[in-house]
């Protein structure tokens, strides 16, 4: 309502509760009007497709462009402009753009050339490494700021488990002790917190992707039993 009158959207738009519900209840549907067409792509988009973000790969570099050409007509076909592509291999990667947009953006989440966020990680492409970041050491001493201090730690593919898995233990110990949320925990506790952090990368913890140097198609294999 606007001074007595009734408007109507005629966007989607973005910031909205139901934003996310409405944008992929359009791609649902776009994307079954499309099966028949392209069955191979859709199938690829249905299962690669987080929100606005398409997560991909192929086996060789003609393969991806297929994939990536046809993702870019079908979603043009419903009003969405697939862009920013990022990829390890610099033919699939849309042309360099010096904006002043996108690199105010990059300096403002501290990307760097080279680099870009990939579901809150940052991932290096020319390097082919996801990198976890650990938040500034906080003097927590209590089992609320604990568990407050290893849930920002961002890392939703457990690449830095074997790292974090000595705080979580340091945890585990506080609910053991049975002390209340906001009660210092014992001194034994409170030295092994404060040394924990030491151990992290101070810039860090990148791991390097894994695969293999074969780039021929795999044969697909069907085990019964």
């Amino acid at each position: 309502m606007w001074d007595g009158m009734t408007y109507r959207f005629t966007r989607a738009l973005f910031g909205l509760t139901s934003s996310p519900f409405l944008l992929n209840g359009v791609l649902k549907e776009h994307f079954e009007i499309w099966a028949s067409r392209e069955p191979q792509v859709v199938a690829e988009l249905q299962s690669s497709t987080y929100v606005d973000d398409v997560l991909s790969w192929g086996t060789c570099v003609s393969e991806v462009q297929g994939l990536q050409n046809t993702a870019k007509y079908i979603f043009a076909d419903v009003g969405f402009t697939l862009h920013k592509w990022n990829s390890n291999v610099s033919e699939l990667e849309d042309p360099p753009s010096l904006s002043e947009e996108q690199t105010f953006a990059k300096d403002q989440l501290g990307v760097g050339v080279h680099e870009t966020k990939l579901l809150g990680l940052l991932w290096d492409k020319e390097l082919d490494t996801m990198k976890v970041s650990f938040p500034a050491i906080e003097p927590v001493h209590t089992k609320r700021g604990l568990l407050s201090h290893l849930a920002k730690i961002y890392d939703p593919l457990g690449f830095s488990t074997p790292r974090t898995l000595g705080g979580k233990l340091i945890y585990r110990d506080a609910c053991l002790s049975k002390v209340s949320w906001d009660t210092e925990f014992n001194p034994r506790l409170v030295f092994r917190w404060n040394k924990w952090p030491h151990s992290l990368p101070p810039d860090g913890d990148a791991v390097t992707r894994s695969f293999v140097n074969f780039l021929e198609a795999i044969q697909d294999l069907a085990l019964r039993a």
